[in-house]
């Protein structure tokens, strides 16, 4: 079954930046940390904090498994993309596994945290 390629749709970005900080969220306590704040410089002065989960706080509350599912796609490149916002299609995960081979891990949060601190290199 071949999957077909979706519009870009209004509510959907894509972003391009570079990174200029990246923390921890703050929180009252440890345990209540389930976010890391990356801040790219998109160029021209103009910045966007990327918020990305760590575990699900809901299905922690919930008592379900809080851990992220996580899918690295490994693309050579040899030009970096333009800085700024564009409109973008929606993922279709599941497509984009079976394009690239690509397989989900479950992360607990301190090493997810750490993942994201070694791919933003700053």
């Amino acid at each position: 079954m071949e999957t077909k390629r979706r519009e870009p749709v209004d509510h959907f970005r894509r972003v391009a930046g570079r990174p200029a900080a990246v923390v921890l969220e703050p929180a009252s306590s440890p345990d209540r940390i389930d976010h890391v704040w990356v801040t790219l410089d998109l160029g021209g002065g103009q910045n966007l904090r990327a918020v990305i989960n760590t575990l699900s706080l809901r299905n922690k509350l919930a008592g379900f498994d809080e851990r992220v599912r996580v899918g690295l796609v490994r693309s050579p490149f040899t030009k970096l993309p333009p800085l700024g916002i564009f409109p973008a299609a929606g993922l279709d995960n599941a497509a984009l596994a079976r394009r690239e081979n690509l397989f989900f891990e479950t992360d607990e949060r301190r090493e997810l945290e750490t993942l994201i601190l070694e791919k933003v290199r700053l």
